[in-house]
Formats: C-alpha cells, sequence, structure tokens
C-alpha cells in the first residue's frame, strides 16, 4: 500500500498552519473545562521547533504574497477568520 503525502507550502501551508493552531487551541480549551486531571503529551521529538517552522512558513507566504481561498460555503461565514488572519499577516491578499 502507498502511502499519500500532501506537502503545502508558503501562502496555503500558512493559512492549513493557522485554522490547524485555533481548532487545537478551542479544543484543548473545551478538553480543559471538562477534565481537570493533568494529562501528559508523549511522542517523537520535532524535527524543528513551532517558532523555526512558522518563520519558515512566514517566510514562505511572503515570496507568494496571496491566498486564495475556496469553500462551498457563504465568505461571510469566514469573513471574521479572514479579518483576523489579513490583520495578524499584513503582507499576505486574502481572497475569497
Amino acid at each position: 500500500m502507498q502511502k499519500a503525502v500532501l506537502r503545502l507550502s508558503g501562502s496555503v501551508a500558512l493559512c492549513a498552519l493557522i485554522l490547524s493552531v485555533a481548532l487545537l487551541r478551542e479544543t484543548a480549551a473545551l478538553a480543559a473545562a471538562s477534565d481537570p486531571s493533568p494529562r501528559i503529551a508523549v511522542g517523537a521529538p520535532p524535527q524543528e521547533t513551532e517558532t523555526q517552522r512558522e518563520a519558515r512558513l512566514i517566510e514562505g507566504a511572503k515570496k507568494e504574497g496571496k491566498i486564495v481561498i475556496w469553500d462551498a460555503g457563504a465568505a461571510k461565514e469566514w469573513e471574521q477568520a479572514f479579518n483576523k488572519l489579513q490583520q495578524r499577516y499584513t503582507f499576505v491578499l486574502i481572497d475569497h
């Protein structure tokens, strides 16, 4: 069986990273609220730190300069997320 590998670069990867982090934060907040016992995450150490990865993704996004987002839903549903993304990463144009 072949393993499928998805490689993202530049602004697409940055957008995916930002959305993933937002979802993880919400999930972690909900989990912490429902279960007060501490948890320890166990796994392989990352090859690069989160700061290094974010810096690499930001550099790629600066080179591309634009994020194009296609969605079947209404753009108004995403407007708040797009605005926050644009405020934080002013160097990237968001086209939706």
